[in-house]
């Protein structure tokens, strides 16, 4: 038992760096193709499967159907994507980094692809859990991107600020 309580910290730790680095290599692949190739045969080497793996696997094939070529291979891409990032998000409703993540996309999809429709109701409550979220990076990421990709009302701002 007290084994396991030496072990829990480097446990907690170790899940936080892996959060850590997917996010930071998310954030290049959304501009790299090869980064988004390189981050997905990470994520799927990764065992177990958490629930943060897999939000970040559907964000990721939604990411790399804008690096295929063919218009049926991006929409199965896309998607796939779709359906995995939703399944998750319908899972853990209120997790802040999924609902961000699904932000991102929505806000970068072509209209065509009917994927929009989450968008004020994702920056409403990513500007109302925003004084909750204890991990620096992932606030800094949410405030950046709020700021240059919504349009946020004055007690919006004032929250963010």
């Amino acid at each position: 038992m007290i084994l396991k309580l030496l072990f829990l910290p480097l446990f907690f730790f170790q899940v936080q760096d892996v959060n850590l680095n997917v996010r930071a290599r998310f954030h290049k692949a959304i501009e790299q193709g090869k980064d988004a190739a390189d981050l997905q045969s990470y994520l799927h080497s990764q065992y177990p499967k958490t629930a943060y793996l897999l939000a970040y696997e559907g964000a990721l094939n939604m990411v790399q159907a804008k690096h295929l070529f063919l218009p049926t291979s991006k929409y199965a891409c896309f998607k796939k994507g779709k359906l995995q990032l939703e399944s998750q998000i319908q899972a853990n409703p209120s997790n802040i980094e999924f609902r961000y993540l699904r932000l991102i996309i929505q806000s970068n999809v072509p209209s065509f692809l009917n994927y929009s429709s989450n968008q004020n109701e994702d920056k409403n409550f990513l500007v109302q859990q925003y004084q909750t979220i204890q991990d620096n990076d992932l606030k800094q990421k949410i405030k950046l991107f709020l700021l240059k990709n919504s349009r946020l009302n004055e007690a919006q701002l004032k929250i963010l600020n």
